[in-house]
């Protein structure tokens, strides 16, 4: 795709691999919880490592956002889009959990409605009410920011991912020294300054895509690079919390750029089935209510086998993400964002994903 071209056309928004994968991000961050909650072994092996899905988001969404909206739109109008998007389903996944389960105090309400708990430095106010979505104020800072940064990434690249690089060493420097050091781990894992590298890698990733300046990558290959970066982190860096989010980027960078590539090409594939979009689809919805799933089973407590609770909870959490896309989400979009909402099947928000 030419400079031209990014500059000029409507950007291609059917990236229906990248949507998909949302949804196997999104299961492996359930997975990582639902493992711990219910006291699952075979689970917490398999998921040790969901929390570092919300990399794999912050990335997509750094690159979604700049694929999808075109040079010159004004910052008034990307902001408006991005409420619209955003936070109608979070406000009302959190209100619902917060009073269904008691959880919250006054701090936490008013820093959760305006999106800031993860500047917060207590982990009870970062991870209160609806614990995961401390990623969500993550993507509030990123979102705030991205006008400027785009501006910048399109007419420096090479200072603009340079910059990028460096923000994510920063990140992933500061993380190594919080564990060495015992003190500020969770700062590193849920700090919006510190988590910004992934953001910025997204959108270079972009950038570099709309000038057709990547040579297609095969997307099997980019999911054995996956595969095996994910076992030797697993192996080796288990225990090193939050280190292997960092330790994953490199492979998420690469599947988002397969994934994309594939998808320009406009081939049929098992990513592009639609059940598999459609799943990526309510992905978003389904990470801001994966927890409450969670701790509705836990304090119902109905006696079963804990295997049983975990997939009550899975089942429960589909269900709810559904409906909160389908009554909430979409109907919003529509009326807030000051166009007709669209079915698109990458949205920007990220199923912007976390753990706790």
């Amino acid at each position: 795709m030419s400079e031209t071209t990014t500059r000029g056309a409507a950007p291609v928004l059917d990236l229906a691999r990248l949507t998909s994968l949302r949804a196997f991000a999104a299961l492996a961050v359930f997975g990582f919880h639902a493992g711990t909650a219910f006291d699952l072994p075979a689970v917490r092996k398999l998921f040790g490592l969901g929390y570092a899905g919300v990399g794999f988001f912050f990335i997509l969404s750094g690159f979604v956002l700049t694929w999808a909206t075109r040079p010159g739109t004004p910052a008034t109008r990307f902001y408006r889009r991005r409420f619209a998007r955003v936070y109608p389903a979070y406000l009302v996944s959190t209100v619902v959990a917060g009073i269904a389960l008691g959880f919250g105090g006054p701090l936490e309400w008013v820093l959760n409605l305006f999106l800031v708990q993860a500047w917060h430095p207590s982990d009870t106010i970062q991870f209160g009410i609806n614990g995961v979505t401390w990623s969500l104020a993550c993507e509030a800072f990123f979102y705030l920011l991205w006008p400027v940064l785009a501006v910048v990434a399109r007419r420096r690249l090479g200072v603009f991912a340079v910059a990028a690089t460096a923000a994510y060493l920063v990140g992933a420097g500061f993380t190594t020294w919080a564990i060495a050091a015992d003190h500020g781990v969770r700062l590193a894992y849920v700090n919006p300054a510190l988590r910004l590298g992934e953001f910025l890698l997204g959108i270079v990733l972009a950038v570099l895509v709309q000038r057709g300046a990547l040579a297609r990558l095969s997307l099997p290959l980019a999911l054995v690079a996956l595969a095996v970066n994910w076992y030797l982190v697993r192996r080796f860096f288990s225990e090193d919390f939050p280190l292997p989010d960092y330790l994953m980027v490199p492979s998420y960078f690469l599947l988002v750029w397969a994934a994309a590539t594939a998808d320009l090409r406009g081939r049929a594939g098992v990513l592009a089935h639609p059940l598999l979009v459609y799943a990526g689809q309510v992905s978003f919805c389904f990470y801001l209510v994966h927890q409450f799933g969670i701790d509705l089973v836990v304090h119902l407590d109905p006696g079963v086998s804990p295997m049983v609770e975990a997939a009550v909870a899975l089942a429960m959490a589909a269900v709810f993400a559904a409906a909160l896309h389908h009554l909430v989400e979409v109907p919003a979009q529509r009326a807030l964002s000051g166009r007709r909402a669209q079915q698109a099947p990458v949205h920007a928000g990220h199923a912007s994903s976390s753990a706790d």
